[in-house]
């Protein structure tokens, strides 16, 4: 029931965003995914900085963050790649 209320204040943002940055607001539910990608994207970066230059090369760290950054089957990416 919470899990179904915040889904439909992310649906309703994102239809209210879709009127002033798309040309087409059927568009909508892509926006909650780009907003994603650019939050997460420089946050995982920094995230993966701070720990290589506190430890230095890790291989944990690097494979994490690789997987995190592609995700599963390039699903991340393939949102924008999409749009484009």
């Amino acid at each position: 029931k919470i899990l179904d209320k915040v889904h439909g204040v992310i649906v309703a943002m994102s239809k209210f965003a879709a009127h002033y940055v798309l040309l087409d607001t059927r568009d909508h539910v892509y926006l909650p995914w780009i907003t994603w990608g650019l939050l997460a994207s420089p946050t995982l970066f920094y995230w993966a900085y701070q720990r290589y230059s506190t430890y230095g090369f890790e291989a944990s760290t690097f494979l994490l963050y690789h997987v995190m950054r592609l995700g599963p089957r390039y699903r991340f990416f393939a949102h924008h790649e999409v749009l484009t």
